[in-house]
């Protein structure tokens, strides 16, 4: 193996260089990893020469050469476990730590997730409980622990007394917070006192967690006029949001996909349907029946996915065709029903542990309640009580990506909007907590992660209008929210532009706070409208798609088809 070159290593967490430009033997040391648990290793080199380091992303290379090493365009990620608590010392210690939304709407529910774990025991370590007493409750409401992973011995909600199973792994438990109508607008700090090891009561340490119950006001309005959305086109003309759908959907390479979980990223099975109805009502292609076919294949893809574990759907992650499934359930479809059925109660994020609340976790939260609500509406009564736990978990997710500065990536963040809006609509538009955290999220994306101009890296070809990939991770030494990333794509802008089109009707075409008109083509100066600022991402999106795979091509049509229908009067 080799040559080897000189070349730089960098952790990139707030520390210095450890290892001087041009070595050819690298380390770095980690402090601050917790007990049992996973965590990624990002490592990458530059090309190192005349005590230069080089800053072309071009120049540099990714490290992949390990098994379970899993390469980015930005960097390559590896696994590792830390070893469980350390035993055998002098001493004993623990370290809690708290996760979750920091604003809940007075009336409502969140959840704030407690993350636990012994971090040192003696030779002589004797098991016990670790005791806790939560205080600083807002008024007027009422507490209870979710619990699915059994890791509470038992919970006083008079006293606020909570006793956890003693642990030598990481483990996640949830205190449930329900405010009532009553419950004062208002900054709450909620207190975790005086917690130890009853068997070592000497080792105490106290936590707190700030939340802020707020009002609900939302400008509700109707737009005025509908302005053509661009680039609707036909099936002839190419960069267009009609051929992209049925010339591009329909060839074999799309359409025959009949295996593996890439036959169904982003639900193509919804994708495929809606384009048949789209078909259908406006006469494009003349023969609607032939999305069928497609229709069928990635069917069969799904189930043969889901019947490919022990048991059937006992994926680490869920990212299928739910909401088609669903459909196809409805329809009378056995199989799509059992194989719903499968995913959403046998994946590994089935029970909405509350660590799910971790936005690096948004995919997994998102999908798995995705499935849930889907195999609810087709029959599985069973599963009706987490679905309320899901949208909580989500509005949180999005609470954290607005305030606490967390790693996140848009478009995942897009596909948070379609099941919360759908989820709204769906239960009768009175959740007026979704509203409020979809406009957030959506001026959030806009204000501090769209690139109006050329937005990717060093690529053959350039692309201009999109946003970053991933963002905030600049801890991890690997953020996109900069332009020129070379993982910068408008193949996602359609994950993310619907919500725009939602807020343009929603609002009547409010304007987005803290944004430029030269960001959507608008004037400089004023700030852009809803409706400037998703026909901007839906054009720049589908103009510019090479939909160079089946998921590429899913990505654009999972739910742009609500973006067509909300921007037409």
């Amino acid at each position: 193996m080799g040559p080897w070159i000189p070349a730089w290593s960098q952790i990139p967490s707030n520390t210095t260089d450890t290892t001087s430009p041009g070595a050819t033997s690298h380390s770095q040391t980690i402090s601050g990893l917790e007990p049992g648990n996973a965590f990624n290793i990002y490592l990458r080199s530059r090309r190192f020469s005349g005590q230069v380091i080089d800053t072309n992303q071009t120049d540099w290379g990714y490290y992949d050469g390990a098994s379970g090493c899993d390469p980015f365009n930005d960097g390559s990620v590896c696994g590792c476990s830390t070893p469980a608590t350390n035993a055998g010392g002098s001493t004993y210690d623990f370290q809690l730590r708290l996760e979750g939304t920091q604003n809940v709407v007075q009336g409502y529910d969140t959840y704030l997730s407690i993350l636990y774990a012994d971090i040192a025991r003696p030779s002589s370590y004797v098991a016990s409980s670790m005791d806790v007493t939560i205080g600083g409750l807002p008024p007027n409401s009422t507490i209870s622990m979710y619990d699915p992973n059994g890791f509470v011995v038992s919970f006083n909600s008079g006293t606020g007394l909570l006793k956890l199973n003693p642990s030598s792994v990481g483990q996640d438990t949830a205190l449930h917070i329900a405010t009532t109508a009553s419950t004062p607008v208002g900054s709450y700090t909620i207190t975790f006192n005086n917690a130890h090891a009853e068997q070592y009561s000497s080792v105490t340490h106290s936590y707190s967690h700030t939340l802020n119950v707020t009002g609900s006001s939302f400008p509700y309005g109707t737009p005025s006029s509908y302005p053509a959305i661009p680039n609707i086109g036909n099936k002839t003309t190419p960069g267009t949001w009609v051929y992209g759908m049925v010339t591009k959907g329909s060839t074999p390479f799309f359409c025959n996909q009949n295996s593996g979980a890439g036959a169904n990223f982003y639900d193509a099975i919804r994708a495929y349907q809606q384009t048949k109805t789209y078909d259908t009502a406006n006469s494009i292609t003349g023969n609607a029946l032939q999305w069928d076919t497609c229709i069928s294949n990635r069917e069969a893809g799904y189930i043969g996915y889901v019947n490919s574990t022990t048991p059937p759907g006992a994926m680490w992650a869920i990212y299928l065709g739910s909401k088609g499934m669903m459909n196809l359930a409805l329809n009378g479809d056995a199989a799509a029903q059992t194989g719903l059925f499968n995913s959403a109660n046998n994946a590994q994020w089935k029970t909405l542990r509350p660590a799910l609340e971790d936005v690096g976790l948004e995919r997994e939260l998102n999908f798995t309640t995705e499935a849930i609500i889907a195999a609810n509406k087709a029959g599985d009564s069973s599963v009706a009580s987490l679905i309320p736990v899901g949208i909580d978990y989500i509005l949180a997710d999005v609470d954290q990506i607005m305030n606490s500065g967390v790693s996140h990536e848009p478009f995942l963040d897009g596909t948070l909007a379609d099941t919360l809006i759908h989820y709204y609509i769906d239960n009768g538009s009175t959740d007026a907590r979704i509203p409020l955290a979809v406009k957030a999220l959506a001026d959030h994306l806009w204000v501090n992660y769209w690139i109006y101009g050329r937005c990717s890296g060093p690529q053959t070809d350039m692309i201009f209008g999109c946003f970053v990939y991933s963002a905030g991770m600049s801890h991890m030494g690997i953020d996109a929210s900069t332009n020129l990333s070379p993982a910068n794509d408008a193949d996602l802008n359609l994950l993310i532009a619907p919500m725009y089109a939602w807020l343009f009707k929603m609002t009547g075409n409010g304007t987005i706070p803290g944004s430029d008109g030269s960001q959507c083509g608008g004037t400089r100066g004023r700030p852009c409208t809803y409706q400037q600022a998703g026909d901007t991402i839906f054009q720049k999106g589908i103009s510019q798609s090479d939909y160079f795979d089946p998921k590429t091509w899913t990505q654009n049509y999972r739910w742009s088809f609500d973006y067509v229908t909300w921007r037409t009067p």
